[in-house]
């Protein structure tokens, strides 16, 4: 049996449901003997903290020393897989390699939101209400909804349905999107104060300073408050032939600005202050003198 597990070994997303694994053989004096094959070992990834794997769902796919690489397949979605290669000689299969944390890729939701409610606020609005997609369908990370809405004439829809895009920027609408259980960055998102945008590009820079007061494509970039806390987050438009899609990046971490600070200023004394000080202290000095006789005589 080889005494150590293959080298150099990588794993990358080619899909939402592949990943290619590929490898170098063991060093020649580990490998203790003719190589007959290679194992590469699999499981899912569990969802606890510890990232526990479920022997349960251990798989192992058997390829030849031909190859080096290999692709597995019908792989779940947006999942996490735990890999390891092992060697094996006409005895039996060394060691297994260091795990590797792979992901699959994104991919489009499985299933629809939850519970959707409509509520009528007034003879021109309603208010639209759901709860998100549960995680096993969710097959990524969910960056907003679209809302599509139709007129309707005696039970016939009339005209092509209407799009609203919801983002998850929107603070107002996150109250029945987010789950429970938020993490920081997500109680950063439930302020209530609503986002604005700062900056529009068509080309995005390096880098960009925030409240300049300059406007960009006509989005103005406003002075920060001093003593406020702000999260950033870039919105990209995706190209899209069903209506407009967005997609958002991950919330920074809270930043605060500074406190204003105003330095008291010196008092200058000109000229003419002095000539009507002077005078002042004089009387007063002239009154405290009178009442100090005054006193004395008594």
């Amino acid at each position: 049996e080889p005494s150590a597990p293959p080298q150099d070994i990588k794993c990358s997303s080619t899909s939402s449901t592949a990943l290619r694994v590929s490898w170098r053989p063991p060093p020649s004096e580990s490998q203790n003997g003719a190589l007959v094959g290679y194992r590469v070992h699999y499981q899912v990834v569990g969802p606890s903290e510890g990232g526990s794997v479920d022997e349960d769902f251990l798989q192992k796919a058997a390829i030849s020393t031909s190859e080096e690489q290999v692709l597995l397949q019908r792989l779940e979605k947006w999942t996490q897989y735990r890999v390891s290669v092992s060697a094996s000689t006409v005895v039996g299969p060394g060691p297994e390699s260091e795990p590797l944390i792979c992901r699959t890729d994104e991919d489009v939701p499985g299933a629809p939101p939850r519970r959707v409610e409509v509520e009528i606020l007034n003879s021109t609005a309603i208010k639209v209400m759901w709860r998100s997609l549960t995680p096993g369908k969710q097959n990524g990370q969910i960056r907003g909804y679209q809302v599509h809405y139709v007129r309707v004439e005696n039970g016939e829809s009339r005209g092509l349905p209407l799009i609203k895009d919801v983002m998850l920027a929107d603070a107002q609408l996150l109250r029945d999107v987010i789950p429970k259980r938020r993490s920081s960055r997500q109680l950063a998102q439930l302020d209530q104060r609503s986002p604005y945008i700062t900056a529009c590009f068509k080309q995005l820079p390096s880098s960009f300073t925030v409240g300049t007061d300059h406007s960009y494509s006509n989005c103005e970039n406003k002075p920060l408050e001093p003593g406020q806390e702000y999260v950033f987050f870039l919105l990209a438009e995706l190209s899209s032939t069903t209506g407009r899609m967005f997609a958002t990046s991950a919330y920074t971490d809270t930043v605060m600005t500074p406190e204003l600070v105003v330095d008291p200023q010196p008092i200058e004394m000109g000229d003419g202050l002095i000539w009507v000080v002077g005078p002042v202290l004089a009387v007063v000095f002239i009154i405290c003198i009178v009442i100090a006789i005054l006193l004395y005589k008594k």
